[in-house]
């Protein structure tokens, strides 16, 4: 049923689009294929396949998946009838032979123009690939759903059966999270993302972009407002700063109500990305020094898409 060495998929997905006459397709193929060699050796058979298909133009090129040595090609073809663009990763862990290649294929029937975001989609697939015997960390998490975002690159892990993506967000946010169980339009607790292009000719100050954040929230709680912790740290290997504060605020879906909060903020730059992330928390009382440790875990998973 499979060509040798390659055993049934490990995953398969697919997704569709129709916009106007045109329909759209991506389709993701997962495969643990025996291995034949090093990893150029697998590239070597790719190629000999690929040139009884007439495809003429591969590109290659080295990078890694965790630590791990890795290859991706990309091409085009038009074997199946209509004009396909592919993308494809090999990785494996060690040299072992008994140790299987990784085989992850991408391909779309989506045209290479202004707005094309396969590149970005694959390079968001690829990044938050790792191997379970990396990390103790990211065994822990293996079962965590992912929040990804192809503009500005970056993405990060959550524990989906604790906390939901809201829908209908905060404004001005890039996504809001809340515990499950709660009140959807008003949660005990809940997170969010905040994104902040920086300019070229921008030197961000991360003190003064606390300061800034404890202003905005004075203006929301007033004389009640209290700064509990201000400490630098890093995120994803970048300068960051972690801030928490203590105040009361109107309730916003009684205004007359007045409810007791917890707000943390964590923020990171990422020069490289001319990029500003900042994740805000708030809580009731009762539950927040436990619930900020797990949304820290999940800022622990951060990572931003390789080139």
């Amino acid at each position: 049923m499979f060509p040798e060495g390659e055993k049934a998929p490990l995953l398969v997905l697919s997704h569709e689009e129709q916009f106007q006459d045109e329909k759209t397709t991506i389709n993701l193929r997962l495969l643990s294929v025996t291995k034949k060699g090093p990893l150029s050796t697998h590239i070597d058979m790719l190629k000999v396949q690929l040139e009884k298909m007439h495809v003429e133009a591969v590109e290659i090129m080295t990078t890694t998946v965790g630590t791990k040595e890795a290859r991706v090609a990309t091409w085009a073809s038009e074997a199946s009838g209509t004009p396909m663009r592919y993308m494809h990763l090999l990785t494996t862990e060690n040299d072992a032979e008994t140790t299987p290649v990784i085989s992850l294929t991408v391909t779309t029937n989506a045209k290479k123009d202004e707005y094309d975001q396969l590149p970005e989609i694959f390079r968001q697939i690829r990044s938050s690939f790792v191997f379970l015997s990396e990390s103790e960390a990211v065994r822990k998490v293996a079962s965590y759903g992912g929040y990804y975002h192809l503009k500005f690159g970056f993405g990060f892990l959550y524990d989906t059966t604790h906390y939901m993506y809201r829908l209908e967000g905060i404004p001005l946010t890039e996504a809001s999270f809340s515990r499950v169980g709660d009140d959807p339009a008003n949660p005990l607790v809940n997170f969010s993302v905040i994104v902040r292009e920086i300019a070229e000719t921008e030197t961000p100050d991360l003190v003064a972009m606390g300061d800034e954040l404890q202003d905005n929230l004075k203006g929301v709680c007033g004389n009640t407002l209290e700064k509990v912790v201000s400490e630098p740290t890093t995120l994803c290997g970048h300068p960051a700063r972690v801030l928490i504060f203590h105040g009361s605020a109107a309730s916003p879906i009684n205004p007359t109500e007045i409810e007791e909060m917890y707000f943390a903020y964590k923020y990171v730059i990422n020069q490289d990305k001319k990029t500003a992330l900042l994740f805000a928390f708030a809580s009731v009382p009762k539950f927040w020094q436990n619930e900020w440790k797990i949304v820290e875990s999940y800022l622990d998973t951060l990572y931003w898409a390789s080139s």
